[in-house]
């Protein structure tokens, strides 16, 4: 050992007198993980189980993404599922990094992989996971990185995850079924079930019972909107339920919703005397004259489609145009918005009974915190802009426009003043009357307000058809059952 020693220093002394620079040899890294790269991954056998390895020397190789999710990855090693059925395959990542990122991708390739889900992870805190619909015959690449979160570099120790492969089963029943009855048909609406047993659902089968024995069947589509069951007779007492179609087969049934009588459109209703006095009550806020509840009744017995025309005709009475347009309006001048049920009831009981003008109603709302931070920033130009914008739908005439930015600027009038003023106004046009209308009719009749795609349909001048929807929808009659 000494004669090495001293051979040792001999050769650095010869080097420093050369006029050279000895530097010690870097020290090997450890070899990267026989399944470092795509093409040699591990594959997973059996249905379930627990993987705990190590990351250490794995690399990011030529053509392989670096990031999961919008996260940084690198040093990523990589595992290989093939389905031998349907069913779902269940990844869940935790480990000693500060976050482990795992992917499911499908594909041959790195270049050509298609994710089939989300990728997710853990941070010591709780483990995700990710669930993703299996296809027999069908490998699932599974990536696992792990990154430090202190100094964004990639992560490289012991890592693992578990993961669970199980094989589908009949989808669940939907949990409720709600039915509208007319002259030999109904309409029947359900939600789509909770549990589709691992597998897409590729339609429904509705049943019409009588009594417990089977009428009549329907198969549809994957999506679960509402359906019409014709060709049944008169008179009889149905009751239905719907099951879900995937590749398994026919899920199980929903329970059966509440008996009906073909032939009797006012259901859930007791008769359309029933039917027209909620209408006036919730819409009109009153009860119909002797007059006016025989005339409606005769037109909804002649024709049961005119459930809709009784709405549009009280949303145009008087008292609508008085006492509930303004409002609307008013909460897309102040709020921006439409209106919440609870508030819009109770300015309207106000307004009707003549305890608060649409001026007093105006200070109110603009006085409270969500108005003010709302339009804290905005200029009285960018106000009086969007009073005609959004709450007429046309665009400000320069004087008109010049004279409210004057007064808001000079403190002769107020926001709240000029939202009143608008809001008393009757000139919205094109989309913005169609919108401001659906809203109206939503608060009122389902006691929220619209979803975008529900806005959509009343752009245009097609009233009936949505109005119709809304009387029939299910959600529409749980909304009854539970006044």
């Amino acid at each position: 050992m000494r004669a090495h020693r001293i051979a040792l220093i001999v050769g650095v002394v010869a080097a420093a007198a050369a006029g050279l620079t000895v530097t010690p040899a870097a020290a090997a890294g450890p070899p990267a993980p026989a399944n470092d790269d795509f093409a040699h991954a591990q594959a997973l056998t059996g249905s379930a189980g627990d993987v705990t390895t190590s990351n250490a020397g794995a690399t990011t190789e030529p053509g392989e993404a670096d990031t999961i999710a919008g996260l940084h990855s690198g040093a990523s090693i990589w595992y290989s599922f093939t389905a031998p059925t349907y069913g779902t395959l269940l990844v869940g990542s935790c480990g000693d990094p500060d976050l482990v990122v795992v992917g499911v991708s499908t594909g041959a390739a790195l270049g050509s992989l298609t994710p089939s889900t989300a990728y997710t992870g853990c941070n010591g805190r709780y483990t995700d996971a990710l669930l993703v619909k299996v296809l027999p015959g069908t490998t699932y690449r599974i990536v696992l990185a792990g990154i430090d979160q202190d100094t964004s570099a990639p992560y490289q120790g012991p890592i693992g995850f578990s993961w669970r492969f199980t094989e589908a089963t009949r989808a669940a029943g939907p949990t409720h079924v709600y039915v509208q009855p007319e002259s030999h048909q109904v309409t029947v609406s359900w939600p789509a079930p909770e549990d589709d047993g691992g597998a897409d659902i590729t339609g429904y089968v509705i049943t019409a019972r009588v009594n417990g024995v089977e009428k009549a069947t329907k198969t549809v589509g994957t999506e679960p909107v509402p359906q019409v069951v014709t060709g049944l007779p008169n008179g009889k007492p149905y009751r239905f339920d719907v099951a879900a179609i995937t590749v398994v087969g026919v899920g199980y049934p929903s329970p059966p919703s509440e008996t009906v009588i073909t032939g009797h459109p006012w259901f859930p209703f007791a008769g359309w005397s029933d039917y027209v006095k909620r209408q006036y009550h919730d819409i009109a806020g009153s009860t119909p004259t002797a007059s006016s509840l025989a005339s409606w009744v005769a037109k909804l017995d002649a024709n049961d489609g005119a459930r809709a025309d009784l709405v549009v005709a009280l949303r145009r009475s008087p008292d609508n145009v008085t006492n509930v347009d303004p409002l609307i309006r008013l909460y897309r001048a102040l709020l921006a918005r439409p209106p919440d049920s609870a508030g819009l009831h109770y300015w309207i009981g106000r307004h009707r009974a003549g305890t608060a003008t649409l001026a007093d109603i105006a200070t109110t709302m603009a006085t409270g915190r969500e108005c003010r931070k709302l339009w804290f920033l905005m200029t009285n130009t960018q106000f009086v802009d969007h009073l005609y914008d959004d709450v007429l739908g046309s665009s400000a005439d320069a004087s008109g426009r010049r004279d409210w930015v004057k007064k808001l600027d000079e403190h002769r009038s107020t926001r709240a003043a000029a939202a009143a003023h608008f809001a008393a106004l009757k000139q919205a046009k094109g989309y913005l009357f169609w919108e401001l209308d659906a809203e109206a009719d939503y608060a009122l009749l389902l006691h929220r307000g619209p979803t975008s795609d529900e806005l959509s349909q009343w752009i245009f001048p097609t009233r009936g058809d949505p109005l119709s929807a809304i009387l029939g929808s299910a959600e529409y009659q749980l909304l009854l059952r539970s006044a």
